[in-house]
């Protein structure tokens, strides 16, 4: 298996393992952005909100205090789900407002759009089968490990590719 933080190549998340975290798949390849977008046409869900939530804060740490970098989601959404995915949405850029990630998200309608994916000005196309939702369902209560720490959750599986471009 490839180490992330080497550079080009494919990471497999084999299911049902821990140890993975957003920063562990993806910190090594955004650092440095200024400018980060993410496509997943599938952040529609509540805990999907909260899985871009956690990598905008790992994006967040990445960034030295006095810098911002700009993230932008680009998704889709359906009409059971629009009211409370703008909601979520919403709320996430607001609490982002003042801090060192600028985040903005909107909407493609586009029937074709199904690839996963997160690009940075520094020439890193990251594609990820599954998207950001590469754990399974966790207990969420409030003294929950999982809620916390996400190398303590079960991996969906996942392929993650890293290409420079």
């Amino acid at each position: 298996m490839l180490d992330p933080a080497v550079g080009s190549g494919h990471v497999v998340v084999p299911e049902n393992t821990k140890g993975w975290s957003y920063r562990r798949l993806f910190a090594s390849h955004l650092k440095g952005a200024r400018r980060i977008t993410i496509r997943d046409p599938f952040v529609r869900l509540f805990f999907q909100a909260r899985n871009l939530m956690e990598l905008l804060q790992v994006i967040h740490d990445l960034v030295p205090e006095g810098d911002e970098v700009s993230v932008k989601l680009i998704t889709q959404s359906d009409a059971e789900t629009a009211m409370k995915q703008a909601e979520h949405l919403d709320q996430i850029a607001s609490s982002f407002v003042g801090s060192r990630v600028a985040f903005s998200w909107e909407l493609d309608h586009s029937p074709n759009f199904h690839a996963r994916s997160i690009t940075t000005d520094t020439g890193w196309e990251i594609t990820i089968d599954r998207g950001l939702d590469i754990f399974q369902k966790f207990e969420s209560g409030p003294f929950s490990a999982e809620q916390a720490i996400q190398e303590t959750r079960l991996t969906g599986g996942a392929e993650v590719s890293y290409l420079k471009v």
